[in-house]
């Protein structure tokens, strides 16, 4: 149950007062790395409408990963989250020209795991070294045994999940064999049964903790990250802002020193407490909203407690090249 706020909501919430007053829209993506701002946001803002759910509804909105860029509320100052990727492209859309976007890149996501489920003849393949697989080698080996033809990748970081496509074409499969699956309506996509598949999963951290941790059902290959990941802009996190023009005279640059304050506060405390294995509260009031927001989506990726959450936090996000800065 909810309990009361800590010392480190209360210094969470007083940061981001002055997007309270001027009653600024949040859009956030259900993810581990999001989902703090979203929950500290709208305590602040109950606090202001003397808890008024109504009105904090109108100014907090999940954002769906699928879009790049959520859609925007008209005549009111917009913070969002988008891949670097993403809002460098939206800058230059013709969609966006009444709209003047401001960005801070505040975490690059490492994926750590690929998985595969178990099937009968990826088994006897994997037997004696499902607790040690690196992903390129065994894929290989596995499609070269088992006479694998199709590969499918299941994901809700589709645009992340092209640089593992890239990398089994550069490993010398057929890029018209790979299939990434990025919304719902591509399951049901139709192909011949005499295929023989090999179905991967590629998910976002917290869905990553939880298939880890159901090794009876998946084979988890551990991913190596090369260069070329390191500066992928679609693995790049911003924090950004959007204004039509003629709000424009805010002072932007104060805003982004409070909203990086508030990311590397997150990512600071997480690293202390992922470094503990007793329990600590800091989380504890992020890590309820985050369940029951969770088990309101019927979403299988919940945490155990707050040191597994933070050891999300802490495993998948880095901060992000200076170059990006």
């Amino acid at each position: 149950m909810f309990s009361e706020l800590t010392n480190f909501d209360r210094k969470q919430i007083e940061l981001l007062k002055p997007f309270v007053d001027r009653n600024v829209v949040l859009h956030f993506p259900f993810f581990a790395n999001t989902f703090s701002l979203a929950f500290h946001y709208s305590t602040a803002l109950q606090e202001k409408y003397n808890y008024d759910w109504d009105n904090v509804r109108e100014s907090v909105i999940e954002h769906d990963w699928d879009e790049p860029i959520p859609t925007l509320v008209d005549k009111k100052e917009n913070i969002f989250y988008a891949t670097l990727a993403a809002i460098k492209t939206a800058k230059h859309d013709n969609k966006y020209v009444k709209w003047s976007f401001k960005y801070r890149p505040i975490s690059r996501y490492r994926p750590l795991y690929i998985f595969s489920e178990y099937r009968p003849y990826l088994d006897s393949v994997l037997e004696e070294n499902r607790n040690k697989l690196m992903f390129s080698n065994e894929i290989i080996d596995i499609s070269d045994n088992c006479g694998v033809n199709r590969i499918e990748v299941f994901t809700d970081i589709p645009t992340q999940a092209n640089v593992i496509k890239n990398n089994l074409c550069n490993w010398g499969f057929n890029k018209d064999n790979i299939f990434i699956l990025k919304e719902p309506i591509d399951a049901i996509r139709y192909y011949q049964a005499s295929k023989k598949i090999l179905r991967l999963f590629y998910y976002g951290a917290p869905t990553t903790a939880r298939m880890l941790m159901e090794n009876y059902r998946y084979i988890s290959f551990r991913l190596s990250e090369s260069e070329e990941e390191c500066i992928d802009e679609s693995m790049i996190t911003c924090i950004c802002q959007a204004k039509a023009h003629e709000l424009t005279s805010c002072d932007t640059d104060n805003d982004f020193d409070i909203l990086l304050d508030y990311h590397n506060s997150i990512f600071e405390t997480a690293k202390n407490e992922s470094r503990h294995e007793s329990r600590h509260i800091d989380f504890i009031n992020i890590l309820w909203a985050y369940n029951r927001f969770a088990e309101r989506k019927q979403h299988s990726a919940t945490f155990a407690d707050t040191q597994a959450f933070a050891n999300c936090l802490n495993d998948h996000h880095k901060s992000p090249p200076s170059s990006f800065e």
